[in-house]
């Protein structure tokens, strides 16, 4: 624009029956998290706008970022919600989902390790498809990159530096996502995510360095109701998580078993234990007035 300005994008009033999402994101409806943005929408309006984008030959939108948004807009029953209207390319879709991933933090480190595979591959997509690199180069996809005992093979193409400047994480901190994802077998990988252990970064490398066969049995125990951490144990003889993180795990993987009733007899009897080591905790119920 004239003068240097930089262009302002439009915000829309979309009709929330118009709006189409994938079945498939990378990050699922967090049902509490939609509770909580309903009741802070309710009472201050929209903040942040959602990103749709028009989908060739439909009349639609599609929705790019802002799935807990839309949700909340839906439980509130509203007819409209404030978005911006972007590209439709595939590539940049996904691109912008993940950096809003990455910077509203909502990832666990196992869904952090999956999105920057997949940041890998959307970059190396474009690189080639754009015609700045040749599919040939470089030889393996980096999943399998990820495998190589040549680090001189993986540093030439420079695909982890330009993820890791995409997404502001060190090139190591690529490379340990890369080889968590190559080697967290699918079965652990799906039993663990809703478990505590899907947040610690730590175990599940510790995790992934068994073998595919321990997996599978800490996949079948954690199947028969174990937690991570009991089955981990069981299964390897030793512990991959520390007692106090056991401990964080086993108060987290209760509290989502309990009752309403049950939680708020915990959170009195654990403001009473707070309280001796000197903290003070105060706790209200969302809606509550």
């Amino acid at each position: 624009m004239a003068g240097g300005t930089a262009a302002v994008r439009q915000i829309l009033e979309l009709p929330v029956d118009r709006i189409d999402q994938a079945d498939q994101r990378l990050t699922p409806l967090h049902h509490p998290t939609v509770a909580k943005l309903a009741a802070l929408m309710a009472k201050d309006g929209q903040k942040t706008p959602i990103e749709v984008c028009q989908l060739p030959e439909r009349d639609d939108f599609f929705l790019v970022c802002g799935a807990h948004r839309l949700a909340a807009v839906r439980m509130l029953k509203w007819p409209t919600i404030d978005g911006f209207k972007v590209g439709a390319d595939a590539i940049e879709r996904r691109t912008r989902e993940l950096h809003e991933n990455f910077s509203h933090r909502t990832l666990n480190a196992l869904d952090q390790a999956s999105s920057v595979v997949e940041f890998c591959e959307l970059v190396r997509t474009t690189a080639v498809r754009d015609g700045s690199r040749s599919p040939t180069s470089p030889p393996k996809t980096l999943k399998n990159e990820a495998d190589d005992e040549s680090l001189n093979l993986r540093l030439r193409y420079g695909w982890a530096d330009d993820v890791a400047e995409l997404i502001g994480v060190s090139r190591a901190g690529v490379y340990r996502a890369l080889a968590l994802r190559r080697n967290l077998i699918p079965a652990i990988a799906e039993a663990v995510r809703p478990d505590p252990i899907a947040d610690n970064a730590q175990a599940l490398y510790a995790l992934s360095k068994l073998t595919a066969a321990q997996q599978l049995k800490i996949a079948a125990n954690m199947a028969g109701g174990m937690t991570a951490a009991m089955a981990i144990d069981l299964v390897v003889g030793r512990k991959l998580i520390d007692g106090a993180q056991k401990a964080h795990d086993a108060f987290v993987g209760s509290w989502g078993r309990m009752t309403g009733r049950k939680q708020a007899e915990a959170l009195e009897t654990l403001s009473k234990i707070a309280r001796q080591s000197g903290w003070e905790l105060t706790f209200r119920r969302l809606g509550a007035k």
